[in-house]
């Protein structure tokens, strides 16, 4: 089993390359934690090399002070100042580990905390984030009709006019009637209207059926929204 995480610097700094990224980016796509791992990667390695510099900024110091001990006492040998610089540094390592077992514990609380504590989005909230608006033209008689939508985007544009009932009614006509061409848009479409109504059941249906379709025109978009409703 492939180990993503391990590949996470390498990714961040563009050096993964060939099928290694291939499959980086596919497992990237279904991995909500991994997508966090990353985003969180350099804010982990910046506090980690800010941890070292510190750490060995005072190591120096320690030596300094006990040298500078060693010749007010007259104790100048080369054999004591060789032992006594690598003692401070285990003294100072052996601080530091304990520091940073703190830190990893404290960043996966946190990572906790913003997961289950987090206010979750309502459903009109949800739809907003994940709608995209219709646009397409139109030409409009003098009662305000539209008068020439291609068949794939009549759905769509009732439902970016707030005519609910009719763009359910024109999506669900276009999946069960398989419209070539129109089958993608209107599952992914059709889904958020199941959102807005409050039917969980056909719309991790629809969210499932287009997740687990590679080839689907909009599985990444159902595998965000799939992420923001866990």
């Amino acid at each position: 089993m492939t180990n993503f995480y391990g590949h996470i610097g390498t990714y961040k700094a563009g050096q993964l390359t060939g099928d290694d990224l291939r499959s980086f980016e596919k497992e990237l796509a279904v991995n909500k934690e991994l997508r966090e791992a990353v985003e969180n990667h350099d804010v982990v390695e910046e506090l980690l090399d800010l941890l070292w510099e510190d750490e060995a900024r005072r190591v120096v110091e320690d030596s300094q002070i006990e040298i500078t001990n060693s010749s007010q006492i007259g104790d100048s040998s080369a054999d004591t100042l060789i032992a006594t610089e690598p003692e401070a540094k285990t003294r100072k390592l052996k601080r530091f580990i304990p520091l940073a077992a703190v830190l990893l514990v404290l960043l996966a609380v946190g990572f906790m905390f913003k997961d289950h504590f987090s206010t979750p989005l309502t459903r009109e909230e949800l739809f907003a984030k994940h709608y995209s608006p219709y646009m397409g033209e139109t030409v409009r008689g003098v009662e305000s009709e539209d008068m020439d939508i291609r068949r794939c985007d009549q759905g769509h544009y009732y439902l970016d006019e707030k005519d609910i009932p009719t763009a359910k009614f024109l999506f669900e006509y276009d999946v069960n009637q398989r419209a070539h061409n129109c089958t993608e848009k209107a599952q992914w479409y059709l889904s958020l209207i199941y959102l807005l109504e409050g039917n969980d059941r056909d719309m991790y249906g629809l969210l499932d059926r287009i997740a687990n379709d590679p080839n689907h025109t909009y599985r990444s978009n159902a595998i965000k929204l799939l992420d923001d409703l866990d």
